[in-house]
């Protein structure tokens, strides 16, 4: 359990003040943290056992191409031109503009980004974090990143045990394959899609999530 100690400090040219307490915040065994923690981090780096230990999210090795590799339905029409140029069908700027109350210039740039993200395509996927190419499991029109979003209820980066972002990789956690399924079926349907783009973009006000907005110079 977390906990606090009073402790006194000794030494030429240490001063202290008030009433300094040492901390002990993980939440283990007593042997974890004294025998192990305590001991290893008192050693110089590499001496000591090892001790139980978080690591940030995104950061860790990973085992890329681990995980069967998912089949997007077909395309039935020519998926566009993936320019920075507005596209058309799904990613046309008057259709996109709907989602934004009728603003064309969120359209516009919904558009933009649309056309260079997937031409177009709402069945597209970007799983290069499978084989270590990019840190991308990206879904659909705005290639929804699931290593970084879920839908509606859906937990979808649960479905991953790690990922790193350099060196890209990622491994889809035991067990999760059906989740990582439903995660993108959801947002294969175009609509779907394109409402999560308008939340991550924070109404349009935010673009910062695709590369496809530095690249297209939209801010």
């Amino acid at each position: 359990m977390p906990a606090a100690s009073s402790v006194n400090y000794s030494g030429s040219g240490v001063s202290t003040s008030g009433n300094p307490q040492l901390y002990f915040a993980h939440i283990g065994s007593v042997s974890e943290y004294f025998l192990k923690g305590i001991q290893t981090a008192l050693r110089p780096k590499g001496y000591g056992s090892p001790f139980l230990s978080g690591l940030p999210p995104g950061i860790g090795s990973c085992v890329p191409g681990q995980t069967p590799i998912l089949t997007p339905p077909p395309a039935d029409y020519d998926p566009g031109s993936g320019t920075c140029e507005e596209g058309v069908g799904y990613c046309d700027p008057v259709y996109l503009s709907g989602f934004f109350g009728g603003d064309m210039n969120k359209g516009s740039k919904a558009s933009i980004i649309c056309n260079r993200e997937s031409g177009g395509n709402p069945s597209a996927l970007n799983d290069n974090c499978l084989t270590g190419i990019t840190a991308d499991y990206s879904i659909g029109l705005f290639q929804i990143n699931l290593l970084a979003h879920g839908v509606g209820s859906l937990d979808c980066p649960s479905a991953f045990a790690c990922y790193s972002l350099n060196p890209p990789a990622c491994q889809v956690e035991e067990g999760q394959e059906d989740l990582l399924e439903l995660c993108a079926n959801e947002l294969w349907d175009p609509i779907v899609n394109i409402q999560k783009m308008v939340e991550v973009s924070s109404w349009g006000t935010d673009w910062s999530a695709w590369s496809a907005a530095a690249v297209c110079g939209i801010q």
